[in-house]
């Protein structure tokens, strides 16, 4: 691990729960509840939607990335991050889908908002 990428991991690690709390965030909040109710079809619908929007912005940023040919450091933590974030929003999608507790669907979202706020950080002026 370099310097610049444990100096914005522990950034990151930082962020308030404010700053991690977006929409998608909330709306699983309420997906969850949803399925505390017994209505799993209103979030598997949910679930799959955003899993569709995840994998085409990373695939987007992926493209991205590749014609823009940065080897800059900066670029390619954010791309790092970026892939971090969405893996683990996906894997709270499964821990979801699999009836995991709450806490734990929770704790992956929370990690892959994370990584997805830190690159908006780094691009804001800091990279």
């Amino acid at each position: 691990m370099t310097q610049a990428e444990k100096i914005w991991r522990d950034e990151a690690d930082r962020l308030p729960p404010s700053a991690l709390r977006t929409e998608a965030f909330e709306e699983l909040r309420s997906m969850l509840a949803l399925r505390e109710t017994g209505d799993l079809e209103t979030p598997e619908k949910w679930l799959s939607e955003m899993e569709d929007l995840f994998e085409s912005e990373y695939a987007r940023s992926e493209e991205e990335s590749e014609e823009a040919g940065s080897q800059d450091e900066p670029v390619l933590l954010a791309e790092l991050f970026i892939s971090e974030g969405v893996e683990s929003w996906l894997e709270a999608f499964h821990l979801f889908r699999e009836g995991a507790p709450e806490a734990e669907v929770l704790e992956a979202a929370e990690e892959g908002q994370r990584m997805l706020v830190v690159v908006q950080v780094m691009a804001r002026g800091a990279m």
